[in-house]
């Protein structure tokens, strides 16, 4: 579980806290990851075991949030052993589509399925969240991993190593179904904190006792030369900046910068990207991660013309729970 979180983090599937891991022990339960803990230095007595029929816990741990999700799936797929809940980018970007993927080759399907359905949107932590996507996997029996609508995916695995082979099998099918929705190929690399493409993407600075970073990759720019408002494409946007995200005029200045970033940790600047901002890097790099999701669920619907952002009365409710809620676990 701890390995597992480690490497999640590394390939850049989730951000902070976001996303968890599960892995079943026997018949009745199995454990999680804590709601709102840093990947990084998760210890063993952190990780909770919960029960599969009723997601009761024990102990001084809360377990993730999403916990029904899992049961819901250990329920169906009695041969999964270890699910992850990702927030990987093109896959999510995909979802916010809310298409059902079919058609793909036998390398795809042998790993996924022969279909990758997509469940209906649900707020963050909410009933209907799990049980969107427990109908989806009952409709699908098959299916390996299941898009979450505006949210990220699920995939089930018979183990550690098949669970990831079906993260990563799922992001490059979604990375070409991509390419294919909006006609646009080559695509350049998105950005991943920490990779060697990634310092040509972001700048830092520091000032205040924050960390700001400065993002410049493709998809990001794209959005910020529109020169207007970006609607919140996926919750933890919608959990960050509210139902969208601003974007100043290319005259801008740092005052006008520091004054949008009041509130909100993003904003475009038109024809330079963007600006987000943190307590320290780690932070402002998991803000940015959120930004370059939304700009590429953005871009999948707008050229594509389907799928719809996160409804105001969601995203004012998603930023609710993050500002007094969920941000408060490790600040997250």
């Amino acid at each position: 579980m701890i390995k597992a979180g480690h490497e999640l983090v590394a390939e850049g599937l989730i951000a902070r806290t976001w996303g968890n891991i599960s892995c079943r022990i026997s018949d009745e339960e199995f454990v999680i990851t804590p709601s709102g803990r840093s990947y990084e230095d998760l210890v063993r007595s952190e990780i909770v075991p919960v029960r599969i029929d009723d997601c009761s816990w024990s102990g001084t741990v809360k377990p993730s949030s999403e916990k029904a999700v899992h049961a819901a799936l250990y329920r169906l797929h009695p041969e999964a052993i270890f699910i992850i809940h990702t927030h990987q980018n093109y896959a999510t970007a995909i979802g916010a589509t809310g298409r059902t993927l079919r058609g793909f080759g036998e390398s795809y399907s042998a790993v996924l399925g022969k279909v990758v359905p997509c469940a209906e949107y649900g707020i963050s932590t909410t009933k209907p969240l799990a049980e969107n996507v427990e109908a989806a996997a009952a409709l699908y029996p098959e299916a390996q991993a299941i898009l979450m609508r505006n949210h990220g995916a699920v995939c089930i695995g018979g183990d550690y190593e098949s669970a990831f082979a079906v993260a990563r099998s799922l992001e490059a099918l979604c990375k070409a179904r991509f390419e294919d929705l909006t006609v646009y190929y080559n695509l350049p690399e998105a950005f991943i904190p920490g990779t060697d493409s990634a310092r040509h993407m972001i700048n830092y600075r520091t000032g205040g006792g924050r960390t700001f970073a400065f993002l410049k990759s493709t998809f990001v720019r794209k959005m910020a030369d529109l020169g207007k408002p970006v609607p919140a494409y996926i919750d933890d946007c919608a959990q960050m900046s509210g139902g969208s995200i601003r974007c100043l005029p290319a005259t801008a200045t740092k005052t006008d910068i520091l004054r949008a970033l009041v509130h909100y940790p993003m904003v475009f600047v038109k024809t330079k990207g963007a600006v987000c901002v943190g307590s320290d890097k780690e932070e402002a790099d998991a803000v940015c991660m959120v930004l370059e999701k939304n700009c590429l669920a953005a871009w999948a619907c707008q050229k594509t013309g389907e799928g719809t952002p996160v409804s105001c009365l969601a995203a004012g409710l998603e930023h609710l729970i993050y500002v007094f809620k969920y941000s408060k676990l490790k600040n997250a």
